[in-house]
């Protein structure tokens, strides 16, 4: 025999938004050094996706060079593309990650994370 239990859902009280709630000031420059910089990871990951695209060669070195465990190969590798922004390289037996990072102010402001899968 089956029984039949309502189910009360209960209504949630929400608070009108306080129109008079004091905010702080805007000010837009960090975000706006962030969106500049930020171009310059684009434009270096740019680089270095074209140079896979265009080289199986320069593919085959990185792999080989990853695959016997050589992060030093791999790294020169990477930064004799002539990139800028500093690169956290990682990779496994499927992939390579590459994470752009930069600062702004002596902060980390950005990071572009680039995943390319390689079997």
């Amino acid at each position: 025999m089956y029984y039949f239990f309502p189910v009360y859902c209960p209504y949630y009280y929400t608070s009108p938004v306080n129109e008079n709630r004091q905010y702080p000031p805007i000010n837009p420059e960090i975000f706006y050094q962030s969106a500049n910089v930020m171009k310059q990871l684009v434009n270096d990951a740019t680089i270095v996706l074209n140079k896979f695209a265009e080289s199986k060669e320069f593919d085959k070195q990185i792999m080989v060079a990853a695959q016997k465990g050589n992060r030093t190969e791999v790294e020169r590798l990477i930064y004799s593309l002539g990139i800028q922004s500093k690169v956290k390289i990682n990779y496994n037996p499927d992939e390579i990650r590459l994470e752009f990072r930069s600062n702004v102010n002596d902060k980390e402001c950005c990071r572009l994370l680039v995943a390319v899968r390689w079997k």
